[in-house]
């Protein structure tokens, strides 16, 4: 019989005591989508953070009010800062949903290793937390951006950046973890996605852009931010971006356009190829401390326009394009890597660490000075690509039209 009292008692105790101990009501917390970083005129640090509307993400819920909140506040340190955000908020901030970090140019500028370390240390933040440039605009202003179809600017971005490097090879997406590995790496210096702001002499923070087909402010990307060591120093445009990713391993995809005719005199018409897969391969070694870095690229591809008159069903017309897109490759990353090498003399492409990995006992010579030996490196690129498809149709209409004319 006791034994039935006992087990009735510890039945009891199971079903009345059990419970999260830890529990937070949805009402008492904020969901952080977006920190950005930025200086303030006295030289301070500022943080400012974008909190979620949870009402109006809400399932079956039309959107009514503005998508989430802003707070900012300066100080000298930003732990400092996140644990005095309550004095503004009210409720209980959430980091572990932060996907976005855009740090504006004048802190970049300074050095930013100090602002990393409170990121990397607290345990709420992911180590997948996106970093960003904010180029020629502060950095709070571009989290003020709103989207009819995500609401925030930092829920926006995550997807598009990730289909930009999908179908044209853009900047990856640079996460907290990987820039501190290059930028503790002896062989590669950190690169980091850069946007801006379109149409930002109009700075509104309202709902204005949920309600507008043509949209009053965007946020673009235009690139990627250059650092030497934790201090940015320069820029990579599209292109730069898109032929450095060639030599990468997340290489994913891109378009090329080709030109119908070489030196020619007028406007060119052009055959455009959708590369849908690309890779590289590198082999290094060293000669009399001058490192030899050769790089094979390799992609297949499908023709998915043409303004050529030329007929695409011959086999001899094919060649010449896959020649032609070849050439194309070759230059723009030769181009890219020679402009690297002169204007800034920094290995962002990683190249050191590949002469590690293949040429480890010559390259702790070159450690300590790699990025002086990688101006001075001989850089040689091969492509081979495979042009295999020309889509749905093999002929194009303007082959007819023009031998009609002739």
């Amino acid at each position: 019989m006791n034994i039935i009292k006992q087990l009735f008692v510890f039945v009891t105790a199971i079903v009345f005591l059990t419970g999260c101990w830890d529990a937070k009501e949805l009402n008492d917390i904020a969901i952080i989508a977006g920190i950005a970083l930025d200086e303030a005129e006295n030289g301070e640090i500022m943080l400012s953070i974008q909190s979620m509307n949870q009402k109006e993400f809400a399932e079956g819920e039309s959107p009514s009010n503005a998508p989430g909140v802003m707070y900012s506040l300066q100080g000298n340190s930003i732990s400092n800062l996140m644990a005095k955000i309550n004095n503004i908020e009210g409720r209980q901030p959430i980091f572990s949903h932060t996907r976005i970090m855009i740090i504006s140019e004048s802190i970049a500028k300074r050095g930013i290793k100090e602002y990393l370390d409170v990121f990397e240390r607290n345990p709420e933040f992911r180590n997948n937390l996106i970093i960003l440039i904010a180029k020629d605009s502060r950095a709070k202003d571009i989290l003020t951006v709103t989207s009819p179809t995500h609401g925030l600017a930092t829920l926006k971005l995550s997807k598009q950046m990730d289909m930009f490097h999908k179908n044209w090879s853009g900047i990856t997406n640079v996460e907290l973890i990987h820039f501190i590995d290059n930028l503790i790496s002896k062989g590669r210096q950190p690169l980091m996605g850069a946007i801006t702001l379109k149409n930002k002499s109009n700075i509104d923070d309202s709902t204005t852009n949920l309600q507008n087909i043509d949209l009053n402010q965007n946020v673009e990307l235009v690139g990627a931010s250059i650092f030497k060591d934790d201090k940015y120093v320069g820029d990579l445009n599209l292109e730069n971006t898109r032929n450095y990713s060639w030599t990468q391993t997340t290489f994913n995809g891109t378009n090329l356009e080709v030109p119908c005719e070489e030196n020619k005199l007028k406007e060119e018409d052009y055959t455009s190829i959708k590369v849908l897969r690309g890779k590289r391969n590198i082999n290094t070694k060293i000669v009399n401390d001058k490192p030899i870095i050769n790089i094979t690229i390799s992609g297949s591809g499908i023709i998915q326009e043409s303004q050529c008159s030329a007929n695409l069903s011959s086999q001899d017309v094919q060649d010449e394009i896959t020649r032609k897109s070849e050439t194309l490759v070759k230059n723009s990353v030769e181009n890219t890597i020679n402009f690297i090498q002169k204007e800034y003399g920094l290995d962002i492409f990683g190249f050191g660490e590949v002469v590690e990995r293949q040429n480890y006992k010559e390259f702790k010579k070159l450690a300590d000075n790699w990025d002086e030996h990688f101006k001075n490196a001989e850089i040689n690129v091969d492509v081979k690509m495979y042009i295999h498809s020309e889509g749905k149709q093999v002929e194009s209409f303007i082959t007819n039209l023009d031998e009609e004319d002739e």
